[in-house]
This record gives C-alpha cells, sequence and structure tokens, in this order.
C-alpha cells in the first residue's frame, strides 16, 4: 500500500489522485486496526509487503481471545471460533451455550 500510494503520488497532482489515495490509505489503515484488534499479528505484518492481507483478514473470523472477539461476538459466533481457533471448547463452555446463561 505505501508503494501504491507513492506512485499514485508520483503520477500527478490532480485532485482525484490525491482524494483516491488518501481514500486507499485510510481504507488501509482502517482494515489495519481490525486485523490488529482480531489478533490477526501475522496477517498484519504481512500486510506491510502485500496491502490486500488487510482487507482479506479483516472479514475473516477474530481469535476468541481477541478485544474484536470479546467485544462483538455473541455465542453463537465465539463457539465457531473456539472451534475454529481453540480447539474445541470445554464442556463448561458447551453447557454454558446450550444453556444460553
Amino acid at each position: 500500500m505505501p508503494l501504491l500510494l507513492a506512485v499514485l503520488l508520483v503520477l500527478g497532482g490532480d485532485t482525484w489522485v490525491w482524494a483516491a489515495s488518501w481514500i486507499l490509505f485510510l481504507a488501509w489503515v482502517g482494515c489495519a486496526a481490525v486485523t490488529a484488534a482480531k489478533g490477526k499479528w501475522l496477517l498484519l505484518a504481512a500486510d506491510a509487503f502485500i496491502w490486500l492481507f488487510s482487507y482479506f483478514a479483516a472479514v475473516r473470523l477474530a481469535k476468541p481471545g481477541s478485544l474484536w472477539a470479546r467485544r462483538w461476538y455473541d455465542r453463537d459466533k465465539m463457539h465457531r471460533a473456539l472451534l475454529r481457533y481453540g480447539g474445541a471448547p470445554s464442556r463448561f463452555e458447551l453447557e454454558d451455550l446450550q444453556a444460553g446463561s
């Protein structure tokens, strides 16, 4: 993304080039922030080289212990995250999910 931004800025000083580059930059920073909140540190590091990783990571399921998952996930989505990243949930967690308490 930084390389693309530099190329867009060097190509010309037109207003639309500046606007497009700033929109792309702000979208990249926003997706990188969501990626960090979801606890995807490896994809965030890879994002420095290939900027599409931040868009990809922003729409994927967050890790169960991340800030994003604790704040935004309901029980069903947290259960999916536990199955995906943390292995099978414990018996206590399954009973809590089923009982609705």
